[in-house]
């Protein structure tokens, strides 16, 4: 079974750079990159991905939050990440 992996960053770069590692990582990944919090939680809500890197700092809502409300929408499947960026 593939693994579903959405990505969040505010930074255009970065979230490429990440989008990229990811995909080279494991190729079998279903890799979606988001730059709207609201975006990545309307979909996580339908499809519930295993696993959320997402940037601490971004102006529209922290990370702890997104997270927070993702886990709430999928309980069981998904493990979080959170990572600063300077």
């Amino acid at each position: 079974m593939s693994k579903i992996i959405y990505i969040i960053d505010d930074k255009p770069d970065e979230l490429a750079s990440l989008f990229l590692l990811l995909q080279k990582l494991d190729p079998s990944w279903q890799v979606k990159a988001y730059s709207q919090p609201e975006l990545l939680l309307e979909e996580a809500r339908k499809c519930r991905p295993h696993l959320i890197p997402a940037d601490d700092f971004m102006p529209a809502m922290r990370s702890s939050e997104l997270l927070d409300r993702a886990r709430r929408s999928c309980p069981r499947r998904c493990a979080f990440s959170s990572r600063a960026t300077s």
